[in-house]
Protein backbone atom coordinates (compact mmCIF):
# COMPACT_ATOMS: atom_id res chain seq x y z
CA UNK A 1 0.00 0.00 0.00
CA UNK A 2 0.79 3.23 -0.45
CA UNK A 3 0.06 7.31 0.36
CA UNK A 4 1.47 10.53 -0.78
CA UNK A 5 -0.27 13.59 0.39
CA UNK A 6 0.76 16.80 -1.19
CA UNK A 7 0.61 20.51 -0.10
CA UNK A 8 1.12 23.31 -3.19
CA UNK A 9 1.56 20.70 -5.69
CA UNK A 10 1.58 21.60 -9.34
CA UNK A 11 -0.97 19.73 -11.32
CA UNK A 12 -1.72 19.60 -15.10
CA UNK A 13 -4.78 21.31 -16.73
CA UNK A 14 -5.11 18.96 -19.73
CA UNK A 15 -4.46 22.06 -21.87
CA UNK A 16 -1.70 22.89 -24.03
CA UNK A 17 -0.42 26.79 -24.72
CA UNK A 18 -0.26 28.47 -27.96
CA UNK A 19 3.23 26.71 -28.35
CA UNK A 20 1.96 23.27 -27.44
CA UNK A 21 3.38 23.21 -23.82
CA UNK A 22 1.34 21.82 -21.05
CA UNK A 23 -0.62 24.28 -18.88
CA UNK A 24 -0.23 23.80 -15.11
CA UNK A 25 -1.71 25.64 -12.18
CA UNK A 26 -0.84 25.04 -8.40
CA UNK A 27 -3.10 23.13 -6.06
CA UNK A 28 -3.27 23.46 -2.39
CA UNK A 29 -3.78 20.12 -1.15
CA UNK A 30 -3.83 16.80 -2.88
CA UNK A 31 -2.84 13.18 -2.38
CA UNK A 32 -2.78 9.84 -3.75
CA UNK A 33 -3.29 6.58 -2.46
CA UNK A 34 -3.55 2.79 -3.25
CA UNK A 35 -2.82 -0.87 -3.58
CA UNK A 36 -0.26 -2.62 -5.43
CA UNK A 37 -0.24 -6.21 -5.99
CA UNK A 38 2.72 -8.58 -7.83
CA UNK A 39 1.82 -12.06 -7.83
CA UNK A 40 3.13 -15.17 -9.71
CA UNK A 41 1.80 -18.92 -9.94
CA UNK A 42 3.75 -21.63 -11.56
CA UNK A 43 0.99 -24.78 -12.03
CA UNK A 44 1.86 -28.33 -12.84
CA UNK A 45 2.72 -28.79 -16.88
CA UNK A 46 5.16 -25.95 -17.73
CA UNK A 47 2.11 -23.28 -17.24
CA UNK A 48 2.80 -19.81 -15.40
CA UNK A 49 0.25 -17.24 -14.96
CA UNK A 50 1.28 -13.65 -13.61
CA UNK A 51 -0.52 -10.63 -12.58
CA UNK A 52 0.55 -6.95 -11.41
CA UNK A 53 -2.63 -5.09 -10.38
CA UNK A 54 -2.77 -1.61 -9.24
CA UNK A 55 -5.99 0.29 -7.43
CA UNK A 56 -5.12 3.84 -7.01
CA UNK A 57 -7.15 7.46 -5.61
CA UNK A 58 -5.43 10.31 -7.35
CA UNK A 59 -7.27 13.08 -5.81
CA UNK A 60 -7.35 17.05 -5.77
CA UNK A 61 -9.04 18.61 -2.69
CA UNK A 62 -9.95 21.85 -3.93
CA UNK A 63 -9.44 23.34 -7.89
CA UNK A 64 -10.48 26.69 -8.88
CA UNK A 65 -10.63 27.07 -12.51
CA UNK A 66 -12.04 30.07 -14.81
CA UNK A 67 -14.39 29.89 -17.50
CA UNK A 68 -15.84 31.78 -20.23
CA UNK A 69 -19.52 32.21 -20.17
CA UNK A 70 -21.29 30.92 -23.37
CA UNK A 71 -23.46 34.00 -23.17
CA UNK A 72 -20.29 37.06 -23.55
CA UNK A 73 -21.37 38.19 -20.53
CA UNK A 74 -17.77 37.76 -19.25
CA UNK A 75 -16.47 35.22 -17.22
CA UNK A 76 -16.88 32.96 -13.52
CA UNK A 77 -14.63 31.04 -11.77
CA UNK A 78 -16.06 27.10 -10.27
CA UNK A 79 -14.25 25.36 -7.66
CA UNK A 80 -14.20 21.69 -8.31
CA UNK A 81 -13.73 19.91 -4.69
CA UNK A 82 -12.36 16.09 -4.19
CA UNK A 83 -11.52 15.53 -7.63
CA UNK A 84 -9.92 12.76 -9.79
CA UNK A 85 -6.32 14.61 -10.95
CA UNK A 86 -5.91 13.83 -15.15
CA UNK A 87 -4.52 11.01 -16.33
CA UNK A 88 -4.50 8.82 -13.32
CA UNK A 89 -6.77 5.84 -13.59
CA UNK A 90 -8.41 4.08 -10.78
CA UNK A 91 -7.50 0.73 -12.09
CA UNK A 92 -4.33 -0.67 -13.85
CA UNK A 93 -4.26 -4.46 -14.67
CA UNK A 94 -1.50 -6.59 -16.16
CA UNK A 95 -1.83 -10.26 -16.83
CA UNK A 96 0.00 -12.84 -18.45
CA UNK A 97 -0.22 -16.74 -19.32
CA UNK A 98 2.96 -18.42 -20.46
CA UNK A 99 2.90 -21.93 -21.46
CA UNK A 100 5.88 -23.74 -21.94
CA UNK A 101 5.39 -27.00 -23.79
CA UNK A 102 9.28 -27.83 -24.03
CA UNK A 103 11.72 -25.82 -22.29
CA UNK A 104 13.12 -23.86 -25.41
CA UNK A 105 9.47 -22.70 -26.34
CA UNK A 106 7.23 -20.61 -24.43
CA UNK A 107 3.81 -19.44 -25.55
CA UNK A 108 2.41 -16.23 -24.21
CA UNK A 109 -0.73 -14.36 -23.77
CA UNK A 110 -0.38 -10.59 -22.09
CA UNK A 111 -3.17 -8.52 -21.35
CA UNK A 112 -4.14 -5.33 -19.82
CA UNK A 113 -6.96 -3.18 -17.93
CA UNK A 114 -6.66 0.46 -17.37
CA UNK A 115 -9.72 1.96 -16.40
CA UNK A 116 -11.57 5.63 -17.35
CA UNK A 117 -9.32 8.42 -17.21
CA UNK A 118 -10.01 12.06 -17.49
CA UNK A 119 -8.17 14.91 -19.68
CA UNK A 120 -8.67 17.18 -16.84
CA UNK A 121 -9.41 18.17 -13.45
CA UNK A 122 -13.05 18.60 -13.20
CA UNK A 123 -14.38 14.96 -13.80
CA UNK A 124 -16.14 15.28 -17.02
CA UNK A 125 -16.82 12.47 -18.65
CA UNK A 126 -16.98 14.57 -21.87
CA UNK A 127 -13.74 14.99 -21.53
CA UNK A 128 -12.23 11.42 -21.05
CA UNK A 129 -10.39 8.30 -22.33
CA UNK A 130 -12.35 5.16 -21.86
CA UNK A 131 -11.57 1.97 -19.98
CA UNK A 132 -9.75 -0.20 -22.20
CA UNK A 133 -8.68 -4.23 -22.79
CA UNK A 134 -6.45 -5.54 -24.99
CA UNK A 135 -4.21 -8.15 -25.30
CA UNK A 136 -0.81 -9.43 -27.21
CA UNK A 137 0.53 -12.52 -28.18
CA UNK A 138 4.22 -14.07 -27.82
CA UNK A 139 5.85 -16.83 -29.37
CA UNK A 140 9.70 -16.87 -27.43
CA UNK A 141 12.22 -19.51 -28.76
CA UNK A 142 15.22 -20.02 -26.67
CA UNK A 143 18.28 -20.52 -28.57
CA UNK A 144 20.91 -21.21 -26.12
CA UNK A 145 20.29 -25.26 -26.80
CA UNK A 146 21.70 -24.78 -30.53
CA UNK A 147 23.85 -21.15 -29.98
CA UNK A 148 26.02 -21.75 -26.29
CA UNK A 149 27.23 -17.95 -26.38
CA UNK A 150 25.07 -15.28 -24.07
CA UNK A 151 21.63 -16.10 -23.93
CA UNK A 152 20.17 -15.52 -27.36
CA UNK A 153 16.39 -16.18 -28.34
CA UNK A 154 14.20 -15.50 -31.14
CA UNK A 155 10.42 -14.06 -30.26
CA UNK A 156 7.18 -13.40 -31.95
CA UNK A 157 5.04 -10.88 -30.79
CA UNK A 158 1.48 -9.67 -32.09
CA UNK A 159 -0.06 -6.92 -30.33
CA UNK A 160 -3.30 -6.39 -30.08
CA UNK A 161 -4.32 -9.65 -31.33
CA UNK A 162 -8.24 -8.68 -29.90
CA UNK A 163 -8.29 -5.53 -31.87
CA UNK A 164 -9.23 -2.99 -29.58
CA UNK A 165 -9.39 0.62 -30.35
CA UNK A 166 -7.90 2.53 -27.24
CA UNK A 167 -6.14 5.82 -26.65
CA UNK A 168 -3.72 6.44 -23.61
CA UNK A 169 -3.31 9.88 -23.59
CA UNK A 170 -4.83 12.78 -25.04
CA UNK A 171 -5.53 16.98 -24.24
CA UNK A 172 -8.37 19.62 -24.05
CA UNK A 173 -8.22 22.39 -26.35
CA UNK A 174 -6.62 25.84 -25.10
CA UNK A 175 -9.85 27.44 -25.06
CA UNK A 176 -12.74 24.99 -24.33
CA UNK A 177 -13.52 26.10 -21.23
CA UNK A 178 -16.80 27.56 -21.48
CA UNK A 179 -19.57 27.49 -19.49
CA UNK A 180 -23.64 27.49 -20.04
CA UNK A 181 -25.12 29.34 -17.40
CA UNK A 182 -28.63 27.99 -19.07
CA UNK A 183 -27.65 24.22 -19.07
CA UNK A 184 -25.86 24.93 -15.63
CA UNK A 185 -22.76 22.80 -16.38
CA UNK A 186 -18.83 23.48 -18.12
CA UNK A 187 -17.81 22.20 -21.34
Amino acid sequence: GFYMGSQNQIVGTGQHNNFGTPVNTNVQASYRRGIELEARWQAAGGLVLQTSASWMQSRIQALRSRYFLSDFSGDTTLTFRNVQALLSPEWIVNQSLTYHPVSWLGLGLNARYTSLQFLDNTENKAVSLPEFWFADFRATLDLRKWIPAGYPSLSLLVNNISNEKYATAGSTAAYSQVFDPAAGQAS
